[in-house]
């Protein structure tokens, strides 16, 4: 059966950039009074990015923001254009900042474009696992919260943020202190006792169990190691219960998968707890995200005109390119590559 390659980077925030295009349209035309060659090339873009011609929307709105040099909307465009060409590629990131940052040197307080700046670095943070955009994201998501938005998602997903970005970074060795790797986790957690439960809030938390657990393992604590194992699988069953009809849960089953695929091969060289049976456990995720993929399916087969109404945010959540690679490397945990491959 085929199966929809989606990428679910965006889930985390809530919208993509090309979702977000329209709604800039409209702030554009506030700004553009007596720009009318300005305003025709922004429908152009717009119009580009709904065809998905990425390039020539990026040559559309560069032009605009000649005419226009003081319109932040547009920069806010010209980013979206550029991030969906080269989505995940560093260049293209680069570029896709420089737009955002253009934007709020016009307009310091541009919701959208800080937003999407937030965006790209949960990206980077996840994608190229460097500790200066953990740095980057936590300044953008506090500059965020600092303003109050009306958006009460985006202002949590923001607070998540903020506190996952340091964690993010003591999980890449930056050197923190217990009592502030403490403390964020307990931010984490207190957010999951609000009911948000955005998926990266329980797999950072569960993973920073995971590391917890390891540096016990290190001196010999093999009790207290189980019992932090405990806790983060206990986090992620929490959050897996709470989302049963989310349409995320497949993004929160494959973090689930890769904890316990990260915990398993941790712990490989000795017996485990009859309740820390991972690779068991390890399938049951696999084929509950199966068995999502195969219902979200069938219900696009059944009505296809629904399924092309709906957003990516509500789309099957867990493409193949994840649930190969985790198969593969359950089948397969000797295989150079395989590991890595899941946890990516």
């Amino acid at each position: 059966m085929a199966r929809h390659r989606i990428n679910v980077q965006f889930l985390a925030i809530g919208t993509s950039c090309v979702l977000g295009v329209a709604a800039i349209a409209v702030a554009v035309v506030v700004f553009l009074p007596h720009h009318g060659t300005a305003k025709k090339l922004i429908d152009n873009g717009i119009q580009q990015m709904a065809d998905k011609n990425y390039l020539d929307a990026i040559t559309s709105f560069s032009e605009a923001a000649s005419i226009d040099k003081k319109n932040p909307e547009i920069q806010v465009l010209l980013g979206d254009a550029n991030r969906a060409q080269g989505y995940l590629q560093e260049s293209y990131a680069r570029k896709v900042l420089g737009c955002y940052e253009a934007a709020l040197d016009l307009d310091p307080n541009n919701l959208s474009a800080l937003q999407k700046k937030m965006s790209v670095y949960v990206d980077l943070v996840q994608s190229q696992r460097d500790v200066p955009s953990c740095t980057k994201l936590k300044e953008v998501s506090q500059q965020i919260t600092a303003l109050h938005p009306q958006d009460k998602e985006l202002e949590q997903q923001a607070e998540a943020y903020a506190h996952i970005a340091p964690l993010a970074a003591w999980l890449m060795d930056y050197m923190t202190s217990a009592q502030d790797v403490q403390a964020e986790m307990d931010a984490l957690s207190a957010l999951m006792d609000k009911g948000h439960f955005n998926p990266d809030v329980p797999y950072y938390l569960a993973r920073s169990y995971v590391n917890l657990a390891m540096q016990q393992r290190r001196v010999r604590n093999d009790e207290e190691a189980n019992n932090l194992f405990r806790k983060a699988l206990a986090v992620l069953e929490r959050a897996r219960a709470a989302l049963k009809d989310n349409p995320v849960l497949p993004v929160l089953l494959v973090r689930y998968y890769q904890i316990l695929l990260d915990a398993n091969a941790k712990t490989s060289d000795e017996p485990a707890p009859a309740d820390l049976q991972y690779v068991p456990k390890m399938k049951e995720v696999l084929q509950a995200a199966r068995d999502i993929v195969d219902r979200q399916e069938a219900e696009a087969a059944a009505n296809p005109r629904a399924a092309a109404e709906r957003t990516d945010q509500e789309r099957s959540a867990f493409p193949d390119v994840y649930y190969d690679s985790a198969e593969f490397a359950y089948n397969f945990p000797d295989v150079g590559g395989g590991r890595d491959m899941a946890i990516k």
